[in-house]
């Protein structure tokens, strides 16, 4: 025989074929034929039909034979509570319902002297009108009301608020007692104590009432029905209990008992529990009237829920845009990730946040180790997961054991991953929590030798049984779970964004390459071809080669550093120090040779020396004229200033605006812009200098300004005197 929990979880408890002793019951098919009854129906009823026979005015009192016909004539008529008379004028509360097409009837001795019904429904009106208010208190509140109101109905010596954990064991959250009893409130109860079959049928039946412990059961005859398989009573209230269970209870010195199920969303939350020292009965109309209480409880307690979750969902969709829009702006994902991670902290709690890009990993502190976050991402990838949440790791993925050990050791993980080049990975950790629990007893059942032989017996002592409990965090909650989908979610809609940006610069680079690229081409073709029949000299054939070949090596240059920008590589840069106003002048000396059609004024003062990479610095300002060239009213000078103000050197560029044309002063962090494009001088422009000018001054460690100032459009590098080394821009 096992001796393991799966002894109490196996156990059929819907169908003992027993029920419990203060009442009878007799089964109906639906032709109104009796095929089943409890061996005492006879002693509580008086005269029966015959099995297979059906009732006449003969049988039961006229109350009940009126309560059956209806049923059977009509089953969604059932009637429950109906108040009926036995043997020797001995008074019952009838209760109807349906099983597997059999009509259960249970016929539940009364309890003299008890009370009318209105008095349990003013007590009720009463209790549901305390909790109405209660409803905005605490959640502790809110059980001490229902448990007192229950208290109050039934008269048992002690009644918990009894509230499941996401373990699926129980805490006491209130508690109404007898004085003269020992406190159980805080204290906390193992999932074992209501084995998984237990809760389903807590679900399915509201109330559960043993009215007396001791009390041996009776038994059903025929124990089988007609389809060979036991009773099925699961809505049974006379429904006999599980030895385990009588046991459990005779050990804590419970005579009898009374469960009223909370039920949220559908789920089992929790329990009222009541017990009393000494034998029981409470009538039907009580427990219906604890089971309206239980509903609006249950109610009130998912409506506090919700209201919770929309506040934090509310609080998530805030903080869910501050994380989009840091990685919306942000040219580079990685930095918009890590510029994100405050917000991405408050989305979900964490002790710590790492966010990886494939092998590259930003954490925060920054002390954690980096070779953990990469084992667990690599882990998700091996198994294909894209959500991984636990708050047990050494319980549920001991592959990953032991992470976090130089910092604290990480008991808790959600992470979250999207699959592409590279991958992202974002992990939230929570460190170990070592709580110290107050079980009700050891926790544990034990094995010992019973009536039926080897099998798991209750523990014997509920005396307080502390345990230090290691291995595990803070758990995470539903809210956490709906963050990091949210978060995945931006994730994803940003991934399509830049996918969506990088079709458009491929189509972009393609109409550069083929339009751009086949004009030179044409051109030194034809003065090839011109060449050859005579009618160019060599000399100034040449010099149309060289132009056009100039014109290709200049594209190829801008598509080669826009390259080199977009994939994370950077501009070459070979910082010297220089002294910048002769290479400004001879700058300008040359734009203006190779264009004598524009008018150019230029200022320039003494400057002085400064750390820079004069070909880059040279590149930037050609790339800033021609966009002057290109984009503005040549009617009008383009005006070249540049300054020193103490440490910084300024070098604007500024041109009239083009008739019609609009300016609107915003980031360069994008080539390919298409409204540039739009422009008759331009038609292939696609903002690539603007862009690539960008990357160089902030590789330089300066900055690029864009003002508009009247109807003028100014462009300014701002440099600095701080100490540059060779590197590359743009990473």
């Amino acid at each position: 025989m096992q001796s393991t929990i799966e002894n109490c979880d196996l156990e059929p408890i819907h169908a003992l074929g027993l029920i419990q002793a203060h009442g009878a019951l007799v089964a109906f098919d639906r032709a109104g034929f009796i095929v089943t009854r409890s061996m005492n129906a006879a002693s509580l009823l008086g005269h029966l039909p015959d099995m297979g026979m059906k009732m006449t005015d003969a049988h039961f009192d006229q109350t009940a034979r009126e309560a059956i016909g209806r049923a059977l004539e009509k089953p969604e008529l059932v009637q429950e509570g109906v108040q009926c008379f036995g043997a020797a004028n001995r008074r019952f509360d009838l209760v109807l319902h349906w099983s597997d097409g059999l009509l259960l009837a249970e016929w539940e001795a009364k309890p003299l002297n008890v009370p009318p019904t209105t008095h349990y429904a003013n007590l009720v009106q009463q209790s549901i009108q305390q909790l109405q208010r209660s409803a905005a208190s605490s959640l502790g509140q809110l059980l001490q009301v229902a448990t007192d109101a229950i208290r109050t109905l039934t008269g048992f010596d002690r009644v918990m608020a009894y509230q499941f954990l996401p373990d699926g064991s129980g805490s006491v959250s209130a508690e109404s007692k007898r004085a003269q009893l020992a406190s159980y409130l805080h204290l906390r109860y193992p999932a074992g104590d209501i084995p998984a079959q237990a809760r389903r049928l807590y679900v399915l039946n509201a109330i559960r009432h043993i009215a007396d412990v001791s009390e041996a059961p009776v038994a059903i005859e025929p124990a089988l029905s007609a389809n060979g398989m036991p009773l099925n009573l699961t809505q049974s209230t006379l429904r006999s209990v599980s030895p385990i269970h009588i046991e459990y209870l005779k050990n804590m010195g419970v005579a009898a008992s009374m469960s009223v199920s909370i039920v949220v969303d559908g789920k089992l939350w929790g329990l009222i529990a009541c017990h009393h020292m000494e034998p029981l009965s409470v009538p039907h109309a009580v427990r219906v009237s604890c089971t309206v209480l239980a509903q609006v409880l249950s109610i009130t307690v998912e409506r506090n829920e919700l209201s919770q979750r929309a506040m934090a969902e509310s609080r998530i969709e805030d903080l869910r845009g501050h994380v989009a829009h840091a990685l919306a702006s942000s040219e580079d994902a990685t930095a918009g990730l890590l510029a994100a991670n405050e917000a991405m902290r408050g989305l979900i709690g964490c002790d710590a946040l790492s966010v990886l890009m494939g092998q590259r990993v930003g954490s925060f502190p920054a002390n954690l180790d980096r070779a953990a976050a990469i084992k667990v991402a690599d882990y998700m990838s091996d198994h294909r997961h894209d959500l991984l949440v636990t708050d047990s790791i050494s319980r549920d993925v001991p592959e990953l054991d032991g992470l976090l050990t130089e910092v604290n050791h990480a008991s808790g993980i959600l992470a979250i991953q999207l699959s592409g080049t590279p991958v992202i990975t974002i992990i939230w950790w929570r460190a170990e929590l070592v709580e110290t629990v107050h079980w009700a007893g050891q926790p544990d059942k034990i094995a010992a030798s019973g009536p039926n032989g080897l099998n798991l017996r209750p523990r014997k002592s509920f005396e307080v049984w502390k345990e230090t409990v290691r291995g595990s965090s803070r758990a995470w909650d539903a809210t956490d779970r709906f963050a990091a989908r949210e978060l995945k979610a931006i994730l994803q809609e940003v991934a399509l964004n830049h996918i969506r940006a990088a079709e458009h610069e491929r189509a972009a680079l393609l109409a550069i390459m083929g339009h751009d690229l086949r004009d030179p081409l044409q051109a030194i073709d034809m003065v090839v071809t011109l060449m050859g029949r005579g009618l160019v000299s060599g000399g100034d054939g040449a010099k149309r080669i060289e132009y056009s070949s100039q014109r290709m090596q200049s594209l190829i240059a801008y598509i080669l550093d826009v390259s080199r920008l977009r994939t994370g590589v950077g501009l070459a840069m070979d910082v010297r120090k220089t002294t910048l106003a002769p290479l400004l002048y001879a700058t300008f000396d040359r734009a203006q040779q190779a264009h004598p059609g524009v008018e150019m004024t230029v200022e320039i003062d003494d400057l002085g020396d400064c750390l820079v990479d004069a070909d880059r610095l040279v590149q930037a300002i050609s790339n800033l004229l021609s966009n002057a060239r290109h984009h503005g009213d040549m009617r009008f000078p383009i005006q070249v200033s540049a300054s020193r103000y103490g440490a910084q050197r300024r070098i604007a560029i500024a041109n009239r605006i083009d008739a019609g044309a609009s300016f609107t002063p915003g980031p360069m962090t994008r080539p390919f812009n298409v409204a540039s494009s739009r422009n008759s001088r331009n038609a292939t422009g696609l903002g690539l200098g603007l862009y690539i000018a960008n990357a160089i001054v902030a590789g330089l460690g300066g900055t690029l300004e864009v003002d508009r100032i009247g109807d003028d459009a100014r462009f300014t590098i701002v440099l600095d005197d701080s100490p540059l080394s060779t590197g590359t821009a743009g990473q």
